[in-house]
């Protein structure tokens, strides 16, 4: 059910104004998406672009009001629980315990203490002098996607003290980043998708580039495999076993610039900017086929997938909230 946008940008108001473990990974869950029923809209009013859940309450993103936080636990009743007094562009999220960390296009990395999420407060913040895009955190360091700035990779071991620990200037634009195994893969715009070996975090080394033919705009790696989101080419499927020697598996088209990727099993999720969210089977990764097309009339632009729910960040229209069925 549709929750009315009246009653959300009210309820956001009256708290901004009364206001003074890592996130949850759906790895290796095996649900099978044959259907997709929509459960509710969070309309902030705002812009939606990423979101990050954490039992009954989702951290949205908003690229012109901050970091808001909404209380799902009645999909049918969404409540807001934060929304910040002073609004900056958010981007990108990562929950660690008791801690956002936030990707801001207009002021660097910020983390917030979200211990108590009615009185979430900033903790500090690092500014590069470039937009943060993507965060994602591992081991007391933040690995940052500042688009043009490259990667900064931060000692976040102290949370009111981030420090520089090393940057990469990227071939192209780091537009969001996936770390796994040491191994940090970078969608790196209209370069392709940039590796980087990052064992040592003070001497990260370049391994190697995929060029896509197209802007890559997120990855998701799963199984030595890597799903790009390749603008207006759509799905790209890269085998990266062999990280030195990435090559192409299959593609599938994915009407109107893909944006955002997220890989569960057999099943891949496609954000597409003026498509909807596809739901791809790539069981024959040479072969990529779409089960599930799904037009979310809006911008759709990043997805993530939790238990039985899909959570689609779609831009003006708010945040979808799809059960599988």
């Amino acid at each position: 059910m549709k929750i009315t946008i009246t009653t959300l940008i009210v309820a956001i108001m009256l708290i901004a104004t009364g206001c003074g473990g890592s996130y949850d990974d759906a790895r290796g869950q095996a649900n099978t998406t044959t259907r997709l029923e929509l459960v509710t809209i969070v309309n902030t009013a705002g812009n939606v672009a990423d979101m990050a859940v954490k039992g009954n309450l989702i951290y949205i993103c908003d690229k012109s009001k901050g970091l808001l936080i909404v209380d799902v636990a009645d999909p049918d009743n969404p409540i807001p629980v934060f929304a910040p007094e002073e609004r900056f562009d958010a981007l990108g999220i990562q929950l660690v315990g008791d801690y956002a960390f936030v990707a801001s296009n207009t002021a660097g990395l910020q983390i917030f203490d979200v211990s108590d999420p009615a009185q979430t407060m900033l903790v500090s913040s690092f500014d590069y002098n470039w937009d943060a895009h993507d965060v994602v955190v591992q081991d007391g360091y933040a690995y940052v996607a500042f688009n043009i700035g490259g990667i900064v990779i931060l000692d976040v071991s102290d949370i009111v003290n981030p420090t520089q620990v090393s940057a990469m200037d990227t071939p192209g634009n780091a537009k969001n980043i996936f770390l796994q195994d040491d191994v940090l893969y970078v969608a790196d715009g209209n370069s392709g998708l940039a590796i980087y070996s990052v064992s040592d975090v003070s001497n990260p080394l370049q391994l190697n580039t995929y060029t896509s033919g197209s802007e890559v705009r997120d990855v998701y790696v799963q199984d030595g495999i890597a799903y790009l989101a390749s603008d207006e080419a759509g799905l790209q499927v890269v085998d990266v076993n062999n990280v030195n020697s990435p090559s192409l598996l299959g593609a599938m088209p994915a009407e109107g610039n893909a944006t955002g990727v997220f890989a569960r099993g057999d099943q891949v999720y496609i954000a597409s900017y003026f498509g909807g969210l596809f739901v791809a089977d790539v069981e024959h990764p040479q072969n990529p086929g779409i089960l599930i097309h799904e037009p979310t009339y809006g911008a759709a632009k990043k997805v993530f997938v939790k238990d039985d729910l899909v959570y689609v960040a779609n831009g003006n229209t708010g945040l979808m909230i799809y059960q599988i069925l």
